[in-house]
């Protein structure tokens, strides 16, 4: 089931048009790619992807081929993912309801790196230091963001005293910038309030709602899973992560940052070998993820912008987020 599900979102994803808010952009990398040097072309992305791009001007000038060719490459990639897994059914779930359809479906090298750190934190687990390093640079050279995920795992490796300097000074670095994002932000606090109000009114879309109910599963899912043997990893993972949801509020940008961090998280949670009431609160509020990570995609949970919170009120038919895959389109469909 799992296999056939990871077939039907890389097809989904490989024969798309311009489905996607960033697709695009890629499609026109890709073709002023054919008149750019290698060199050229590392200066504007990544080493690693613009190789990949490189290569495949070489044997082809149709840009679709080329996002049909990165949505193979994670079909590979999410294969050997599910094949290393202790939940693969929880796994697909989760990568479908959280990322497949939020993000990695638009951001073709940050969705193939976040891939391929979660393929290095598994290797990291199981111990073999090679292919950690090796995955792990190959994560970094897709998409520069992943070294944030990278780093804890990177910290654990060393050891003694100067290992738990550098993640205490991590932590306390994370916690610092969550303090100045509630507490020390005029601006924030007044978009936090107005959140909090809006879940009790039914004339506004409820996105503080599905905000603070997340947040709150993943206290829950955290308190669950944190044990004697990850406390050093996942600790400043889950701060850097609580820190990023909140920011992104302010700082949209931040979203390509927080999807890297929120994918290690996740499935570093699912697999530690929890028991009794703590395993099946976990299950539970998993479940509870994927639902609302469905919901938020499939029914578009509407976000707030600057100038709705200056107005005061959100309306449903001006502040409704429009869903960049609807309608689908094949890229035969396209004008």
């Amino acid at each position: 089931m799992a296999v056939i599900s990871i077939i039907m979102v890389t097809i989904f994803a490989g024969i798309r048009g311009y489905v996607g808010t960033d697709t695009y952009s890629y499609h026109m990398m890709f073709r002023n790619a054919e008149e750019e040097s290698l060199l050229n072309l590392v200066w504007s992305t990544e080493v690693l992807f613009a190789v990949f791009i490189k290569l495949i001007t070489f044997a082809t000038s149709n840009s679709f081929i080329f996002l049909a060719l990165i949505a193979a490459l994670q079909g590979v990639i999410l294969i050997k993912l599910i094949n290393r897994t202790k939940h693969p059914a929880e796994f697909m779930a989760l990568y479908i309801s959280l990322f497949y359809l939020n993000f990695q479906f638009n951001i073709l090298r940050g969705g193939t790196a976040i891939l391929l750190l979660i393929l290095a934190s598994k290797l990291f687990y199981e111990k073999n230091a090679r292919p950690f390093y090796l995955v792990g640079l190959v994560a970094v050279t897709t998409h520069y963001s992943a070294i944030i995920g990278l780093f804890p795992m990177l910290l654990n490796k060393g050891e003694g005293f100067l290992r738990k300097v550098l993640i205490f000074a991590f932590s306390i670095m994370a916690g610092f910038g969550l303090y100045m994002l509630i507490v020390n932000s005029s601006v924030l606090s007044g978009k936090y309030l107005f959140l909090l109000a809006s879940i009790s009114s039914s004339e506004v879309v409820p996105y503080g709602l599905g905000l603070f109910a997340k947040i709150l599963i993943y206290i829950i899912i955290f308190a669950c899973v944190v044990n004697r043997v990850n406390r050093f990893t996942l600790t400043p993972v889950f701060i850097v992560l609580i820190s990023l949801m909140i920011a992104t509020i302010r700082f949209s940008v931040v979203d390509r940052i927080e999807v890297i961090v929120n994918a290690l998280f996740v499935f570093w949670a699912l697999e530690v070998d929890s028991a009794g009431i703590k395993r099946e609160i976990r299950n539970i509020s998993i479940v509870a993820l994927v639902a609302l990570g469905l919901y938020s995609s499939i029914f578009k949970i509407a976000m707030t912008s600057d100038k709705d919170m200056a107005r005061g009120a959100i309306l449903l038919d001006e502040a409704h987020a429009r869903s960049p895959f609807n309608p689908y389109r094949f890229f035969w469909e396209e004008k």
